[in-house]
């Protein structure tokens, strides 16, 4: 941000773009600045979703910035293009956290050699990407409450969000960003926000072309637990251990039903009306193990009666919190709280 109040001072204008995180944050940022910008955007035959109106209203840019056009074939295209341009457009580079030995650095360097003014005073180290979220929970260290559950649930477990929530603008999410000391989009977080809202939000990933719905997970606690996993090749956890849960019986008669798997060469004779509960039983990893369900579209938690709700989380002391902020009995999945570092 400094550097941004920097460059206003200055009377200078921004080049940036959409389309990775760290892009976006700069886009996001200098509009909430109010720092003049050049957006560079896929231009016509490029990716969808990019018109002006509509980054307008999800940045939250006003009249500082305008849209440079970059025609490309594809969307995968378009990261590189851009990075291109960006060097040939800019008359001054501001580097602030640059990958020693990536194309970045290549390009800094080319640009330094060439004259080509840079300024290095808000730089910073570099840091490598952190390993993969992990966790390691053994039986022995399981909440005893657990076993005594009575009733059925089937679970929407959460996990930590890699960029806005489903029905959350960038704006927003920079924003938090920008104003957190640690990343506000946590499964904690997420589910925090699906109490608070009493609204679960359909999602289209990894479902069949045109349908949105809610996954659920039929599986007890004490099952689900070995299946939480860095998913490497989307990047993510398979689901962290938070989440939501219903009354199977209650969930059922609101419309959450259990998936039809499938072998991945053929589709089941399912209604097209019900292909929203089709899913692959798998060519790498087993789908089938997940016990999965599912809701068509948005779910109203408003609509289920509290007796039938329940909210899992890691610890105890987050379990009283999410308790007493959203009126949801919630139980940990460990018996104790971490020890204090030292």
């Amino acid at each position: 941000m400094a550097a941004l109040d920097w460059l206003r001072a200055e009377g200078l204008t921004v080049i940036s773009s959409v389309g990775m995180p760290t892009w976006e944050l700069i886009c996001a940022a200098a509009g909430l600045r109010g720092v003049p910008q050049v957006v560079i955007v896929p231009g016509p035959g490029g990716a969808r979703g990019t018109a002006p109106d509509s980054l307008c209203a999800a940045f939250g840019l006003g009249e500082t910035a305008s849209f440079h056009p970059l025609p490309v074939d594809s969307r995968k295209a378009f990261p590189s293009a851009r990075d291109q341009v960006v060097f040939s457009l800019a008359d001054l580079l501001v580097p602030i956290s640059i990958r020693p030995g990536g194309f970045m650095a290549t390009r800094l360097a080319e640009y330094r050699s060439a004259g080509r003014a840079v300024v290095d005073r808000f730089a910073v180290a570099y840091r490598p990407r952190e390993e993969p979220l992990r966790y390691a929970i053994s039986e022995r260290e399981l909440n005893p409450d657990l076993e005594k559950l009575s009733r059925h649930y089937v679970t929407h477990w959460t996990r930590a969000a890699r960029g806005p929530w489903p029905d959350e603008l960038p704006i927003d999410y920079y924003r938090s960003i920008l104003a957190s000391p640690a990343y506000p989009r946590t499964a904690l977080d997420t589910l925090r926000r699906i109490l608070t809202s009493r609204r679960l939000v359909a999602s289209d990933r990894h479902l069949p072309r045109g349908v949105r719905a809610v996954a659920f997970s039929g599986l007890s606690p004490h099952r689900v637990l070995p299946l939480i996993r860095w998913r490497a090749r989307y990047r993510e956890m398979s689901f962290e251990p938070y989440g939501v849960a219903i009354d199977a019986s209650v969930a059922r008669e609101h419309g959450i039903l259990p998936v039809e798997y499938c072998d991945p060469a053929t589709r089941p004779a399912l209604p097209p009306d019900d292909h929203w509960r089709l899913q692959s039983s798998g060519v790498v990893g087993d789908w089938v193990r997940e016990e999965e369900y599912r809701c068509e579209g948005d779910f109203d938690l408003g609509t289920v009666p509290e007796e039938a709700l329940l909210a899992f989380c890691r610890f105890p002391a987050e379990a009283g919190d999410i308790a007493r902020t959203s009126g949801v009995r919630c139980l940990p999945l460990l018996a104790r709280d971490p020890r204090p570092p030292g």
